[in-house]
């Protein structure tokens, strides 16, 4: 297969920021960031190859982002807000069901309820807002079925505990500038 790395230059960021406000709208985001991730899931862990898998991304002030595979397709893409009592899904794209199955295993991992069946054969978990407490502590809930989404890991190193995998999670997100 073939990837794209897009750079887009900070004139072209401000003009569109310009242009949105000028037409009273939102831009929200403009990145290939977790859809690299995914990538990186794919030839990092050999993501491919299982039946479904997530790619979580722990974001600032628990606003997350999931994108669930299955079969190698991307099934759904959406945002949801964690709070101590509940999941808000604050947009989504694909499968209503699954979504809300995820969001009730998540909500289930958040409340400390009993080992929850995970939705998918392997979630990837990782942030670039430096949420490492909130990876951590998901990580550790989520036992074995949970793999922390960072390149480095997977490297053959000879000094692997001077590299910090948590502190690193940002390089999740180069997944698309990894190619074969």
């Amino acid at each position: 297969g073939q990837l794209l790395s897009i750079a887009v230059p900070q004139l072209i960021r401000h003009s569109l920021q310009e242009n949105m406000y000028k037409l009273n709208a939102r831009l929200n985001g403009l990145s290939t960031g977790i859809f690299s991730a995914e990538s990186g899931a794919r030839h990092w862990f050999n993501a491919a190859k299982l039946s479904s898998y997530l790619v979580w991304k722990i974001g600032k002030r628990k606003k997350d982002e999931i994108l669930y595979i299955k079969n190698n397709c991307l099934e759904s893409y959406f945002s949801i807000t964690r709070t101590t009592k509940n999941i808000k899904i604050n947009w989504q794209f694909g499968n209503l069901n699954i979504i809300e199955l995820i969001c009730q295993y998540i909500k289930q991992l958040a409340n400390n309820k009993k080992q929850p069946n995970a939705p998918a054969s392997k979630i990837f978990i990782y942030t670039c807002d430096d949420n490492i407490d909130d990876v951590k502590e998901l990580q550790k809930k989520g036992k074995g079925n949970m793999i922390l989404l960072n390149p480095l890991s997977v490297l053959k190193m000879t000094e692997k505990e001077k590299v910090n995998l948590y502190r690193t999670l940002p390089l999740a997100e180069t997944g698309n500038a990894f190619g074969r």
